[in-house]
């Protein structure tokens, strides 16, 4: 199982990228009350760059599994 995102990345998938999580998250609705997750759209919007690639890791490990 990969651990980090270079095993992502020569993996036979195509990795979700932080330009595809950045634009989703730019799309998201600010006044959309949260999901099941109880993580709300503001929140999402005004995530640090770094936390992106932390983000990007979870989806692409999640397409993977």
């Amino acid at each position: 199982m990969c651990k980090d995102i270079e095993c992502i990345k020569n993996s036979f998938f195509e990795p979700v990228s932080t330009k595809e999580i950045t634009s989703a998250i730019k799309r998201l609705k600010e006044e959309a009350s949260s999901g099941p997750d109880q993580i709300h759209n503001l929140l999402l919007k005004n995530v640090p760059q770094n936390i992106l690639k932390d983000i990007m890791y979870l989806f692409s490990l999640s397409l993977r599994e």
